[in-house]
């Protein structure tokens, strides 16, 4: 069962060596190497062995001794204790079939078996997740493949979670839930959130912004025009030297949003300017823009 798998994300660099294909299960394989003592007993603790010496197959992203060494220790013991926590911790670190570098390193993001995806980024020729960097790559298993990570990965929280937490989108906030799309935002999703902060809001004319917070049915509309199905990260929005390009993308509302990439590098959405990219959700990505977007 996928909900009861293991630990993170993809990468590797393909230079890295690999072992051959053998008869022994993830569980077997970490167990035997040394290097991820921590890692197996918390997946005993958590109740997921079963799960990773079953069939699968299992991409599974571990990290090393060392790499729970940099946790502190009141939070793994924490996080021992409460085990669904732990295995909420756990299960961000599997991804659903067997994904080799040469497959981890083409991806931007990689949805784990705990629901949340993993971003991507390959950088002087390391493959990094979450930030956490791939140390050893294709460990193979019977059931699976395993990539040694030198980083504890933890899962982020859902898009209304991220906006709260950021402190800027107060208003936007008040407003999803005011609209009931609040567990929208909060379920799996993903999505893009092309996010007015808090001053953005400020600039609309306080008549028009009271009128449309009275009105749900306009809210809904609005707000949905903000939101892109899927993750498009900034990455996404191809640049061309020296010109402006020009992206449509179809919003949950219906409608389409125009997205340029100015030829200095500027983003802009319809008229609103992207000030920040990027901002990663469990479920999604957010953009902060500087205007809210009406849609016609």
């Amino acid at each position: 069962m996928l909900t009861e798998a293991l630990l993170v994300a993809a990468g590797a660099v393909a230079a890295l060596p690999s072992t051959p294909v053998q008869d022994k299960d993830i569980v077997e394989v970490l167990s035997e190497s040394g290097q991820f003592k921590t890692l197996v007993k918390v997946v005993q603790d958590a109740g997921l062995a079963d799960t990773l010496k079953a069939k699968g197959p299992y991409t599974v992203f571990a990290p090393t001794d060392e790499a729970f060494a940099k946790v502190p220790k009141d939070q793994l013991e924490t996080l021992v204790q409460d085990k669904e926590a732990l295995r909420k911790v756990l299960t961000y670190h599997v991804a659903a079939g067997s994904l080799d570098a040469k497959s981890v390193s083409g991806m931007k993001m990689i949805e784990t078996v705990q629901g949340a995806s993993v971003r991507v980024m390959t950088e002087a020729g390391s493959v990094k997740l979450d930030g956490a960097t791939v140390v050893k790559a294709d460990i193979q298993a019977s059931n699976g493949t395993i990539h040694a990570i030198n980083a504890v990965l933890m899962p982020r929280k859902d898009i209304v979670e991220t906006a709260v937490g950021a402190g800027q989108f107060g208003t936007l906030v008040g407003a999803i839930k005011e609209a009931g799309l609040a567990d929208t935002l909060m379920g799996k999703g993903p999505f893009t959130v092309f996010a007015p902060n808090d001053a953005a809001f400020q600039a609309v004319p306080k008549e028009q912004l009271d009128a449309l917070v009275k009105d749900k049915a306009a809210l809904k509309k609005v707000l949905a025009y903000h939101v892109v199905p899927g993750s498009v990260l900034s990455s996404d929005i191809k640049g061309e030297n020296g010109k402006d390009t020009t992206t449509k993308v179809k919003t949950v509302q219906g409608a389409e949003l125009t997205i340029t990439r100015k030829a200095d590098g500027t983003v802009m959405v319809n008229g609103a300017r992207v000030i920040q990219a990027d901002v990663l959700a469990g479920n999604g990505v957010i953009h902060v823009i500087n205007s809210v977007l009406m849609p016609q």
